[in-house]
């Protein structure tokens, strides 16, 4: 069970929501739609259980009557002459308190959680700082990031980490640190040119494993690392070309699978 609290002041109250597999009261529960009343329990379509804190309307549409339920987590919008859909988890998911609608209840808190002022600061802010400490943010830019995103969560760094394990907002981290280090000059085409000419110094000095590693992370951060269990590529690369002395750089790419080098391996050893 969940309890959210409404109210400010001296009138706050807490409000219970059962989540689904929850033992219910004792009373007839509705589907949430236009014969919902004031202090009715309603069932969300993904099984979530709350009272309907107050109703507005109808109101007269002409073609149609409408009310608005306001329940725990969210207000609604029902009509006399279709059946309502609402998805309660994204709402209490996201503690955001806003008007429900069946494109919200489609897409998911995700995406909406995207679209919101709150979300694009704090993800421009944690890219600048990654890119400013390398990569690695400690305990208290962590703490400093969730109070950014969500101060009035008991618990926003939490909330934070919650929020950078979403698929979508990985992918709006990702492309800030595109951006930030393109305006820098650090592109995928630049990384790539640095990376042949640490490779062609190191074939004199031996010594640039730091300028690798620095170069290594500006890779990672472009997301320009193969997956470690995907396809492999060797490249031979001719270092005439690296050390001037060719007009082209020759590369052989030669697909190889992780597993099957694995097993080859294997097999020749019990060969010997």
């Amino acid at each position: 069970m969940i309890e959210i609290k409404r109210g400010r002041g001296k009138k706050v109250k807490v409000y219970e929501v059962f989540e689904p597999g929850d033992s219910l009261p004792n009373r007839d529960i509705l589907e949430v739609g236009y014969n919902a009343e004031k202090g009715d329990l309603v069932i969300s379509d993904d099984g979530y259980v709350a009272e309907v804190i107050k109703v507005y309307g109808p109101y007269d549409r002409g073609w149609m009557q409408e009310k608005m339920l306001i329940l725990p987590y969210c207000r609604k919008w029902v009509r006399s002459t279709r059946r309502a859909i609402l998805m309660a988890k994204p709402y209490l998911d996201s503690g955001r308190y806003t008007a429900a609608s069946e494109k919200a209840a489609s897409e998911g808190w995700q995406v909406q959680e995207t679209r919101t002022e709150r979300t694009k600061r704090v993800v421009s802010a944690y890219a600048r700082l990654m890119v400013e400490s390398g990569g690695r943010l400690t305990d208290e830019q962590m703490a400093t990031l969730g109070k950014i995103y969500r101060s009035d969560q008991e618990n926003p760094k939490a909330t934070f980490k919650k929020l950078l394990k979403q698929d979508i907002v990985k992918s709006m981290v990702k492309d800030e640190l595109v951006r930030i280090l393109s305006e820098n000059g650090l592109t995928p085409d630049a990384v790539i040119k640095t990376h042949l000419r640490i490779v062609s110094d190191a074939l004199d000095s031996g010594q640039l494993s730091v300028a690798e590693k620095a170069n290594s992370k500006f890779m990672e951060m472009l997301d320009m690392k193969p997956d470690k269990t995907s396809t492999q590529i060797e490249a031979t690369v001719s270092w005439d070309h690296l050390l001037g002395g060719a007009d082209e750089t020759e590369y052989e790419l030669k697909p190889k699978q992780s597993e099957r080098l694995k097993e080859h391996t294997r097999n020749e050893e019990q060969e010997d």
